[in-house]
């Protein structure tokens, strides 16, 4: 006898936005992106971690607050993404993202979370972009004295992942990161 079910499924698509910005402060779309990502296996066990709620069990159960989407971070690693892979290749600059000012948003009515993320003119300049990640908080908020890189963060995880035609960031540039993560059940 086969029992049907319902299925799960967590995805993710990314958007990214490459701008010129003019001596006129008027920005120039170059190049744009738009794709599927890879949810990280540490991605769905943070899910099902916050799910489970054990107070006794593992420090995001204990602190659900770890387990927030938390920061962007971009890289020049190009190796394509795969689900067992916890953190960037090689990460040249991160962001937290601002709930207030809605750079994270929680969509109750399209089961999605929605991320918009600016890496501003002026920041990282030379550096090359080739991969961008989704990260829970971890047990802090930002570096400290004694982690003072987002990646020695503990208990910080890579929820999804995704590489894209590599460039060099230029001085007038800014790039736009919009993700949306949902959950779909069918």
């Amino acid at each position: 006898m086969k029992v049907m079910g319902d299925t799960l499924s967590l995805y993710g698509n990314l958007s990214m936005r490459v701008y010129e910005e003019g001596p006129d402060g008027e920005k120039k779309l170059k190049f744009r992106f738009s794709k599927k990502n890879q949810i990280t296996d540490d991605g769905r066990l943070a899910v099902l971690q916050l799910l489970a709620q054990d107070a006794a069990g593992t420090a995001i159960q204990a602190n659900p607050d770890y387990g927030q989407i938390w920061s962007l971070s971009v890289g020049d690693g190009t190796i394509p993404p795969a689900a067992s892979q916890t953190g960037l290749v090689s990460p040249v600059w991160t962001g937290a993202l601002d709930v207030l000012t809605g750079e994270r948003a929680y969509v109750a009515g399209s089961f999605q979370i929605q991320v918009h993320k600016e890496v501003p003119v002026g920041t990282v300049t030379g550096s090359t972009f080739a991969e961008v990640g989704l990260f829970t908080r971890g047990s802090l908020a930002a570096p400290d004295m004694t982690y003072p890189t987002w990646q020695l963060i503990p208990e910080r995880k890579m929820y999804s992942r995704q590489i894209f035609p590599s460039f060099i960031k230029g001085a007038t540039m800014s790039v736009v990161f919009d993700w949306t993560l949902g959950l779909t059940i069918a």
